[in-house]
């Protein structure tokens, strides 16, 4: 490939790369916009709503997490732990 130089000095190859940066800084910036949009959406959202959030509690008196319980056993039992 022959990099020939234009009239301004500037050679085809840096040409080229100047027209792919104009190109892809458009899209940039809509991205940026859409992602700033979509946050100030979603904080007003939860402004906007006026209801407060609670925790979810369990309704049995049963504690929540991890329980060992017999296919837990089982599987401690065949991969050897």
């Amino acid at each position: 490939m022959a990099i020939l130089p234009l009239g301004d000095g500037a050679t085809e190859k840096e040409c080229a790369m100047a027209k792919t940066e104009q190109k892809s800084l458009p899209r940039r910036e809509f991205l940026r916009a859409a992602g700033v949009t979509g946050a100030a959406a979603g904080v007003a959202a939860v402004a906007l709503s006026g209801k407060s959030a609670s925790a979810a509690t369990p309704e049995s008196g049963k504690k929540a997490g991890y329980q060992e319980t017999e296919h837990v056993k089982t599987y401690y039992e065949l991969a050897r732990f």
